[in-house]
């Protein structure tokens, strides 16, 4: 099993000329692309913690993050806490190690491994990804692919933790004309939870499929309550990138054993923006 991996105190790996603001100044000042901090950095971290949005490490223990303490709209100190959010540091400091480390990420991920698998073609689309065969299935269409590894939604996405269970995330294109596509994720939750999926599903979504984030926005929802199942499609921004990659890792490849798949490691992220 070959595996698509995503970086874990590592050293950093980027260009620094995709986070230089560059100008256009004919015949008008343009700016061409956005100045930002690089992902997984300490200075991304704290570009999150600037804005009230928790952050955390991928070495640390499971469920521990820096809760920002804003004071007169102002980030005044930083706590660390755990699963619990029972106090670690009261008031934490960074180390050399945290300065250099790139596995900072958002608080609030979900982790994930996915075969991309292959759907049954239909007459003009094709379909790649994860599909359990418990969720809104077409006539016809049968489970391919295959997720592990995902756990609940922790508190500072919903202000509370709740189990969702993933029933689809899949990427289905038009193979005739337009090649566009649509990435699809669909959730099941327990009856008590029913807010708590509509304040997720209402958030920006992003996807991380092995080393890359995308960001899909905000998709069009449909929620089931007599099913207690939710389904979000995308179609803009970033969904056809990432549509793409589950399409790639859908196909075989020759390892040192052989043909077989490779397995990439996700990570689903949701913010308020």
């Amino acid at each position: 099993m070959s595996e698509v991996t995503m970086s874990n105190n590592k050293p950093c790996s980027f260009d620094p000329k995709d986070f230089t603001v560059q100008v256009d100044i004919k015949p008008s000042y343009t700016i061409k692309n956005d100045a930002a901090t690089p992902y997984r950095t300490f200075p991304g971290a704290m570009v999150q913690l600037y804005k009230d949005q928790p952050v955390t490490r991928t070495s640390w223990p499971a469920g521990t993050y820096l809760q920002p303490v804003l004071k007169e709209g102002k980030l005044f100190s930083v706590q660390q806490k755990d699963k619990d959010n029972q106090f670690v540091n009261a008031f934490w400091f960074a180390t050399v190690e945290d300065v250099l480390a790139c596995d900072w990420i958002p608080h609030g991920l979900l982790y994930c491994g996915i075969f991309s698998g292959t759907g049954i073609p239909g007459k003009d689309q094709q379909s790649w990804g994860y599909l359990s065969g418990k969720g809104n299935l077409a006539p016809g269409e049968k489970r391919f692919g295959s997720l592990s590894g995902l756990t609940s939604v922790p508190n500072a996405l919903t202000n509370s933790t709740f189990i969702i269970n993933v029933l689809q995330l899949t990427f289905t294109r038009d193979i005739t004309t337009t090649n566009l596509g649509t990435l699809v994720f669909e959730i099941s939750f327990s009856q008590n939870d029913l807010s708590l999926a509509k304040v997720l599903i209402s958030k920006h979504f992003y996807i991380t499929l092995g080393e890359t984030r995308y960001y899909l926005g905000v998709g069009n929802s449909i929620i089931s309550n007599d099913n207690q199942t939710a389904t979000v499609s995308y179609s803009q921004f970033d969904a056809q990138k990432a549509g793409a990659v589950l399409e790639k890792y859908s196909q075989l490849v020759l390892g040192p054993f052989g043909l077989e798949q490779i397995i990439v490691h996700c990570a689903l992220f949701w913010s308020d923006q």
